[in-house]
């Protein structure tokens, strides 16, 4: 079973590219590991499939993330996409924090295409909070006593 993801298809793969540098930094900042790009030019995680041709890697490895018999016409578009010389991000979301997040910083690079999976069966419904601080200031200030500053 694969894992809650957003999918976005884009023009070309420096749009795509863009849109992974504004995930995996700023506010948004979701971990890299969980922000893949795949293009003719960076196949990404889609590269290191066993598969005899760019195009059956493309389908392996989209069909991983929409991996159920309905969702068989996101993983085609998706492929031909990258195909035909667009970029596509996916981003494995924990929570409605970081799900909104991503919909927003995807939906203002202006995709293609838009492919949600899963997003209803999060587990890690806190790993993002709304609140500045960090966490740990919560644990320092519960271990001294004293209310921190941030770091």
């Amino acid at each position: 079973m694969s894992s809650a993801v957003i999918a976005a298809l884009f023009t070309d793969h420096a749009a795509a590219d863009r849109v992974r540098t504004r995930l995996s930094s700023g506010e948004a900042a979701f971990p890299t590991d969980r922000v893949h790009l795949t293009s003719a030019m960076e196949p990404g995680h889609a590269g290191l499939v066993p598969a005899a041709s760019f195009a059956l890697k493309l389908q392996a490895y989209f069909r991983t993330l929409f991996d159920r018999e309905e969702e068989a016409a996101e993983v085609r578009a998706l492929s031909a996409g990258v195909q035909s010389g667009n970029g596509a991000i996916a981003v494995f979301p924990r929570g409605d924090i970081e799900t909104k997040r991503a919909f927003d910083v995807l939906r203002q690079a202006k995709p293609l295409q838009l492919f949600e999976h899963d997003l209803d069966k999060q587990t890690l419904e806190h790993a993002a909070s709304e609140d500045a601080a960090p966490v740990v200031s919560n644990v320092v200030d519960a271990v001294t006593g004293t209310k921190s500053s941030g770091m």
